[in-house]
């Protein structure tokens, strides 16, 4: 049924939207406003935690608006990363892909170390230093993707860029309802559905209204495990929903109130073993995944006039579950039991200006930003073929995580056109953990008591931005920004035996790393809108960089690697090419390399590239709409990425101790389009092909345990989908 629907229905759409005569269509032009654009969207950003227009905004930001992540069937992260200039990702498997940024990277595995990206939901960050939610991208308004260090204003841990996605707002003036619904089936593996539906109700209408939003999704797995016998694996299935409620008690305050929850539970890897034949595997034990996580967010914001004052209240509670087949690391059947737990209350507020101070001139805001949370993190490994069984790790990790920042952001208006900007933030942190050891893969014997360890990490500084701003038309800005990135450093090692090989010591702990960042960007428009060209050179300095460093023996730790340097190109551009017909380009280029030799342990050399990192991305796409009928539209949609090759690790793969030089990750390219119409009811219909070539992209070359599995991307999978808007 899925392959005659998906064959019958873009004849049906091509066959009206080329058959259709040009009288049809000239009669609707002035009536279709799907079709019809004399410029181009304008996109509202908050990179700046203030409204404007993103050709306004003198920051290297990347925009996706609702229509894009709904035109590119982008759900998850994977699916709009590679259309963004300057980002990229090490594919471990959601949650564990590292997201990466100007090639600001810490490898392609994460132990200790925070993450060099920071991820927000709304106003609140979620990321972690190893689990990064993947949330299901439906009723999104945005997504923003602002590249280089943002430390002034998101803080701690965004020293390669920030991710922001940002859900719909409840509509306190008009009903909203809409169900959408996809079946579809995978190359090589089975059928896939979502299922999802948004209702906004105005309850007390411009006072009070209610948003209601749910989702189901199967994706099914695609890689065999020929040692159980299994077939599809990786088949992922997740449920969560969004509940939120506006208050506008007076046209000077609003409070938003939000609850978000998501669960995932995987059955398996979709990681292949090359020397197996085409997606196939060989696993001891089922790896599964759970990723469950819950997010509470309540928002103040009232209007003084002249300031504002805006107040973000937030709770995060995460569990993730996570199996892992490690026979290969002992030569005999051994399952990894990972338990990790997330719970944070963050609290921030700021206060903005309306109108500049000396008659306009000075645009200001100042905040506050605290965070209080605990993390705790489980491991334990079971051997069922050794001796009476049992755990041959018992690893109990408990860390209590505070911080406290103040910060500002001042825009001096020199003149009309020129624009000075500072921003500082003072940070206060403070870790402090517990760590109880056991089992013979600790360095601990049957009978001897387990090792408990005590570490206590504090650190404060300051992080400062300045930018330069010249607007010489209404068509043009340029902009220049030096700023600086700064992450924590923190304990590590705790539990790891020394090394079989060279009787070394772990560390204990690793230092703080940071980055300079130096940028020249330009935004531009033309043809009365119809035309976008936007661009930014960079160069970043990264200093005493974090990386894991995983033994021969499958222990990891964190370490500080020398320097390195990541001298960039990102541009973007989006036209309007003809009636109905769009055009968008993204492309970026980015050498990042060492420019000194990784301190020992580690094995990187001068020179080497930051593993994980592709020095070419690139991607492309059309959209068309053509009126066919006197309440239908006809639309397609054909998008195309490249993302070149990199490594997986410096001068040799990682975890192999220099055994085995780093593996190339090919280049690989992605093709999606989807066909369809849409009706002036509401009703939507299309069909889409997603990897069109079937590729067999290797997102990661994993040595980690001994054996080869590589992280690939889904096969060709076809399909339709409906829209229905009430």
């Amino acid at each position: 049924m899925v392959k005659f629907l998906f064959i019958k229905l873009p004849l049906i759409a091509w066959l009206l939207v080329l058959g259709s005569g040009n009288t049809v269509a000239k009669e609707q032009e002035s009536k279709n406003k799907v079709v019809e654009k004399n410029a181009l969207e304008e996109i509202t950003v908050t990179a700046r935690r203030r409204s404007e227009n993103l050709q306004d905004s003198p920051v290297s930001v990347t925009a996706l608006s609702e229509d894009f992540i709904e035109q590119t069937r982008s759900r998850t992260f994977d699916d709009f990363a590679a259309s963004v200039p300057g980002m990229s990702f090490v594919g471990n498997s959601s949650p564990e892909n590292i997201i990466v940024v100007r090639g600001v990277s810490t490898g392609v595995m994460s132990r200790d170390e925070g993450s060099v990206v920071g991820l927000y939901i709304g106003d609140v960050p979620v990321n972690s230093n190893r689990y990064n939610p993947d949330l299901r991208l439906y009723d999104m308004e945005r997504i923003e993707v602002l590249r280089g260090p943002q430390g002034t204003l998101f803080g701690e841990g965004s020293i390669g860029g920030t991710l922001r996605l940002v859900p719909n707002k409840p509509n306190l003036m008009a009903k909203e309802i809409s169900i959408e619904g996809a079946l579809s089936n995978t190359n090589l593996g089975a059928n896939n559905y979502e299922a999802a539906g948004v209702v906004n109700l105005p309850i007390v209408e411009g006072e009070l209204a209610l948003r209601v939003v749910g989702y189901k999704v199967k994706d099914s797995g695609f890689v065999d495990n020929i040692k159980l016998g299994q077939n599809n694996v990786g088949e992922n299935n997740t449920v969560g929903g969004r509940i939120s409620l506006a208050y506008a008690p007076s046209e000077y305050v609003l409070v938003t109130v939000w609850v978000l929850h998501q669960d995932s539970d995987a059955d398996g890897r979709a990681q292949f073993d090359p020397g197996l034949g085409e997606l196939k595997q060989s696993r001891e034990y089922p790896e599964k995944l759970n990723d469950e996580f819950t997010l509470a967010n309540v928002t103040v914001g009232w209007d003084f006039g002249a300031y504002a004052l805006e107040s973000s209240t937030a709770y995060f509670d995460r569990e993730v579950v996570n199996f892992r087949d490690i026979t290969p690391l002992v030569s005999s059947p051994l399952w990894l039991d990972d338990l990790k737990t997330f719970e944070s209350f963050i609290q921030e507020i700021r206060l903005s200006s309306n109108v500049g101070l000396f008659n306009n001139r000075l645009d200001w805001q100042v905040g506050m930003f605290y965070s209080k949370g605990e993390e705790f993190y489980r491991q334990d490994a079971v051997a069922e073929s050794f001796a009476g069984g049992g755990d041959l790790l018992d690893s109990d990790n408990d860390l209590d995580r505070q911080q406290l920042a103040f910060f500002g952001e001042f825009d001096w208006k020199i003149s009309d056109k020129l624009t000075f900007t500072t921003g500082l933030r003072w940070f206060d942190m403070e870790k402090d953990g517990l760590s109880i050891d056991g089992g013979a893969l600790s360095g601990v014997s049957a009978g001897q008591p387990k090792k408990v360890a005590v570490t206590n990490f504090a650190e404060d500084g300051f992080i400062p931005k300045f930018r330069v701003s010249y607007e010489p038309s209404k068509d043009l800005l340029l902009f220049a920004v030096a700023s600086r990135g700064f992450r924590e450093g923190g304990p590590t090692g705790t539990g790891v035996p020394p090394d079989p090989n060279t009787g070394a010591s772990p560390p204990t702990q690793f230092d703080a790393d940071g980055v300079r960042n130096y940028e020249l960007g330009f935004k531009s428009s033309w043809l009365d809108n119809r035309l976008i060209f936007n661009g930014t050179a960079y160069y970043i300095d990264f200093e005493d960089i974090q990386t894991s460093f995983l033994r021969s023996d499958g222990h990891t730790f964190t370490i500080n690697a020398d320097r390195a340097e990541s001298i960039g190109l990102e541009l973007e551009l989006r036209s309007i090419l003809g009636d109905g017909l769009e055009l968008f380009v993204s492309a970026s280029h980015v050498d990042s390399t060492l420019t000194g030799d990784q301190k020992a342990p580690g094995d990187g050399k001068s020179g080497d590239r930051i593993p994980g990192v592709p020095e070419v991305t690139f991607s492309a796409g059309l959209s068309y709409t053509r009126p066919v009928f006197d309440s239908m539209t006809g639309f397609a949609n054909l998008n195309f990425q490249h993302v070149g090759d990199s490594y997986n690790g410096f001068s040799s793969a990682t975890g192999t101790r220099g055994r085995i030089p780093a593996d190339k990750q090919p280049a690989y390219q992605i093709g999606n389009l989807s066909l369809g119409i849409e009706t002036s009811s509401g009703m939507q219909v299309s069909a889409f092909l997603e990897n069109i070539l079937d590729e067999r992209a290797v997102l990661f070359f994993n040595r980690f345990v001994g054996d080869v599995r590589i992280n690939t991307i889904r096969p060709r999978t076809a399909g339709i989908s409906f829209k229905k808007t009430f």
